[in-house]
């Protein structure tokens, strides 16, 4: 704050409003200056936001701050501490979970089979049916496909879906961060068989059209262009899968358990009467 703390400024910070920023010894002196330290903490992404109870419409925020111990200072009965965070995952655990996920190990395995199943398949037909003559036309549709795919999910998709999930209960559990991580992996993987597509396509500007060879593993970039393949398989597959789960059958589940909540309270009503 780059001036004195004092009781005066805490006066001062009573009748003010708007944000702070401070760092943690700052506040740790304003809560000591305060007849009641009752107050509540939000992380939100990098950051930390207290509200006192005292000053109520002074928003503090302290960058670093993630864990309720760095705001010892504070009675745990005091403070009311949410991490909004605590969902949300890192790209790795994101693919991880595509691959390995399920209550069950039956539930993990059919899983991790719905994904290598098609896999194989496509191995399966690059070995015996894949030329080069025609793999430029097949990584540029993969590239048309996934382009318009990214474009529309970003500026559309996503957009429209913030709004519904717009709800207090969601952003103080966490969920809404975990939603918004899955947006941002949905998008990246997106991206990364975007990037993919194009270096194949490079890779395979050396190959005569009009001269069909079958792809054999072990030439340098034969090998290359089946990785290509398998990765940008991957990508695509992964990202329409995740679409499906997060934005067909997961926001049905939740709207029809809303309704039938509502059907019951209106059922409930109408027998008071």
């Amino acid at each position: 704050m780059n001036v004195p703390i004092n009781q005066e400024l805490v006066e001062q910070l009573k009748d003010s409003k708007g944000q702070q920023r401070v760092d943690i010894n700052e506040l740790q002196q304003i809560a000591q200056l305060l007849n009641d330290v009752n107050a509540k903490a939000l992380i939100v992404d990098g950051n930390c936001y207290v509200v006192f109870a005292e000053i109520i419409n002074v928003e503090f925020c302290l960058q670093g701050i993630s864990r309720r111990s760095e705001l010892n200072f504070i009675p745990d009965q005091k403070l009311e501490f949410i991490d909004t965070n605590r969902m949300r995952g890192s790209y790795l655990s994101f693919l991880i979970n595509e691959v390995w996920q399920g209550n069950k190990v039956a539930a993990k395995l059919l899983r991790m089979s719905s994904l290598l199943m098609p896999l194989a398949a496509l191995n399966a037909v690059i070995y015996f049916f894949a030329g080069t003559s025609g793999l430029k036309d097949v990584f540029s549709g993969i590239l048309a496909a996934v382009s318009i795919f990214v474009a529309i999910f970003s500026l559309f998709t996503t957009s429209a879906d913030y709004l519904s999930r717009k709800r207090l209960s969601l952003f103080e559990s966490g969920q809404l961060g975990y939603y918004f991580s899955v947006d941002k992996h949905i998008t990246k993987t997106g991206v990364y068989a975007i990037i993919i597509s194009i270096l194949c396509l490079i890779a395979t500007s050396g190959y005569d059209p009009n001269k069909t060879v079958p792809l054999q593993w072990g030439a340098p970039t034969d090998t290359v262009i089946w990785i290509g393949l398998n990765l940008c398989f991957l990508g695509v597959y992964i990202t329409l899968r995740s679409i499906v789960e997060f934005y067909v059958n997961r926001p049905a589940n939740f709207i029809m358990s809303d309704l039938k909540q509502d059907s019951f309270l209106a059922y409930r009503e109408k027998n008071d009467e």
